[in-house]
């Protein structure tokens, strides 16, 4: 100790890194979205639990530190990684260990961080996540992803895009099997796809004609070479689909009249009712 100056105790001064605005709703997102979120950190039990807090996780079943995941046995383990969202004093061995615990129990691990103490548990996971800005080399090459903002919400975006695109791979797949149990064969479900295009190319030149008229003004400004554009291609269908010499270089087959008609007038009712949407969408924001 000190004992060549008389020192006074004045105040303590207290240090704080403040979360960021958009955590606590980008935890919340993640949460309603089914995705579970859970706090690694080498910080202090107290310090831990009030982040958490602040964070808006669930920390009802305390904390666990790293001598206490060393202390369990793998089934232990288990149990109470479905119990604690919260985990501290963790060193970067028990941080891997922890990721290859929720492995074993068949969940997806998405790890993030951002130094080097975080590399193994970011090489291990499913996905591993490190922070572009301020993170270190090791981290962002042991990592699958770099945030180039270094925010948390990043990700959840990232999830919800890519859950909308395999929801979207699913609706297509869906469709291309229902059209194969309705019995058509594959040459005919091509020559409707083919056709399906088309018919939407050709009403997207008309709604595409002018933005600002009317749906019904637009589709009817004067233009002949339109016109002759539309026949013409309107012909090359009719060709593709029910001439025997088109067929076989379309690797076509002549589809029934029935889906014919009704792939014409889904793709045209579709594409009338959002170009009608988007134009009354325009008129109520000039007003």
């Amino acid at each position: 100790m000190q004992h060549d100056f008389e020192f006074g105790f004045i105040g303590l001064i207290a240090l704080a890194d403040p979360l960021r605005q958009t955590a606590r709703q980008a935890i919340s997102q993640c949460l309603a979205a089914g995705i579970r979120v859970i706090m690694i950190t080498g910080d202090y039990p107290a310090t831990a639990l009030s982040i958490a807090e602040q964070c808006g996780l669930d920390v009802s079943a305390g904390v666990l530190t790293g001598e206490d995941i060393d202390a369990l046995e793998e089934v232990q383990s288990q149990q109470r990684l479905r119990q604690a969202t919260v985990f501290c004093r963790v060193q970067p061995e028990q941080k891997l260990r922890l990721v290859q615990t929720l492995k074993n129990a068949g969940e997806i691990v998405a790890m993030t961080g951002d130094g080097v103490n975080d590399a193994p548990a970011l090489k291990a996971a499913h996905i591993g996540i490190a922070m572009g800005g301020r993170g270190t080399d090791v981290a962002r090459e042991s990592a699958a992803l770099v945030l180039l903002d270094d925010d948390f919400g990043s990700i959840v975006a990232a999830v919800r895009l890519g859950r909308r695109i395999v929801d979207n791979i699913r609706k297509a797949v869906v469709f291309v099997v229902a059209t194969l149990w309705s019995g058509l064969a594959e040459q005919q479900a091509r020559a409707l796809t083919f056709s399906a295009m088309m018919i939407g190319d050709i009403w997207l030149i008309f709604i595409n004609r002018s933005w600002s008229l009317p749906l019904v003004k637009s589709i009817s400004l004067p233009n002949p070479a339109l016109w002759w554009v539309v026949a013409c291609g309107l012909m090359m269908l009719a060709l593709a689909l029910f001439l025997p010499f088109m067929n076989t270089l379309f690797h076509f087959e002549r589809p029934p009249l029935g889906y014919l008609a009704l792939t014409i007038v889904a793709v045209s009712i579709s594409l009338l009712l959002i170009a009608t949407f988007t134009r009354v969408q325009k008129q109520s924001k000039k007003h």
